[in-house]
């Protein structure tokens, strides 16, 4: 990797090779390893990992118990001061898409006032029109979201796409932060790693206080597409630490417009479910173009109140990548804020502007992404 300031940037040394402040115990570490010490920690790595049951699986390979999960045991390390930056453009960022994704399935005044091309909502398929007028149970759309960052060579820290649907990989955190705080004990402890049981524990009392009408905890469970999906294992690994049962949609069954998890006992009646299934798959009544699976009227149960999807459907809309050059211009009129996190130069190429910009000067090869 080159050193900063050059094509690449590096992440332990400096512009002048020097090791940074935040790397010096982790280097010193390093940099006393033998070869063979290094290849044992590989080595353990792997097998920790394995004795997790870490996979990841692939569609094609049909009967296949997933391919093997590799973890680099060196973990990147991000000083304090740089994360305090990043959490705060992120909190910044899902409030901002919060506010966009409620107001386009209500008053829809960013239409209006032409903060977003009416076009680019109504065309994507991501936009569920049946989700319009809906208050969602807890009274947000989303629970959780992903970001995909990269470092630009200056440093900084530039969005690549959000993840607001069907949401994966927190499992997976969790397993690598337990393997390498094992591999890493000593290091581990001295510089200090903050930790991240509070958000798991946050995130598990959101969704149990997500009672639509009954009170006190609620009922929840993680919903999976099943063993075949390729995040199955993370569906697995966080439906056990966060407490919930694992089901499939086989599992759940809508009598009366409430939700219910088949039991031996008997129906339970479900308030919440945290949903890793893709929209177009929640409920095969709703979505015609499906493959038949999800739950029949489950749609109808969470439009009526009865329970809380999470993230709720229609979410997925603000993962599209012709969202991302209007958020900017979102933030300052309506927050009175410039956007904390820059994104990848992407363009809505509906625009007339836009249109007459990329004919005149857009190369082939660039690194923009158009849309439209």
């Amino acid at each position: 990797m080159a050193r900063a300031g050059g094509a690449a940037w590096d992440e332990m040394l400096d512009a002048r090779g020097q090791v940074r402040a935040h790397w010096q115990i982790l280097s010193q570490q390093l940099q006393r390893w033998s070869s063979n010490e290094r290849r044992a920690l590989s080595s353990a790595s792997a097998r920790m990992i394995a004795g997790l049951g870490t996979t990841y699986n692939v569609y094609s390979d049909v009967g296949s118990t997933g391919q093997p999960y590799e973890l680099d045991p060196v973990p990147l390390l991000i000083a304090p001061s740089d994360w305090a930056q990043v959490a705060a453009g992120l909190a910044q960022r899902m409030r901002l898409i919060e506010t966009v994704l409620a107001d386009l399935y209500g008053p829809q005044r960013l239409l209006k006032e032409g903060l977003i091309p009416p076009d680019l909502v109504h065309a994507s398929p991501a936009f569920l029109p049946y989700a319009r007028g809906i208050q969602p149970v807890g009274g947000r759309f989303m629970i959780t979201s992903g970001c995909d960052l990269v470092r630009s060579a200056s440093g900084q820290w530039t969005v690549l796409r959000d993840h607001t649907s069907a949401l994966g990989g927190l499992g997976q955190v969790l397993g690598n932060r337990n393997v390498t705080s094992k591999l890493l004990s000593e290091p581990f402890e001295d510089l200090q790693i903050a930790r991240i049981g509070a958000f798991f524990e946050l995130e598990r009392s959101t969704l149990q206080s997500l009672s639509p009408s009954r009170g006190g905890m609620a009922n929840v469970v993680f919903l999976t597409p099943g063993f075949r999906h390729p995040s199955y294992f993370e569906h697995a690994y966080k439906a056990r630490l966060l407490g919930f049962p694992l089901v499939e949609p086989a599992d759940l069954t809508v009598r009366e417009r409430r939700l219910f998890l088949k039991t031996l006992a008997g129906l339970r009646l479900i308030d919440g479910v945290a949903c890793r299934v893709d929209d177009a798959d929640v409920d095969p009544l709703q979505d015609w173009a499906s493959d038949g699976g999800g739950v029949p009227g489950m749609i109808e149960a969470w439009r009526t109140g009865n329970v809380a999807l999470a993230n709720a459907p229609g979410a997925g809309f603000a993962a599209s990548p012709a969202l991302m050059p209007f958020l900017p211009g979102i933030c300052r009129k309506w927050f009175g804020e410039e956007i904390k996190l820059p994104f990848v130069e992407t363009w809505w190429l509906s625009q007339a502007a836009v249109r007459r910009i990329t004919r005149s000067h857009g190369k082939p090869g660039t690194r923009r992404r158009r849309h439209g």
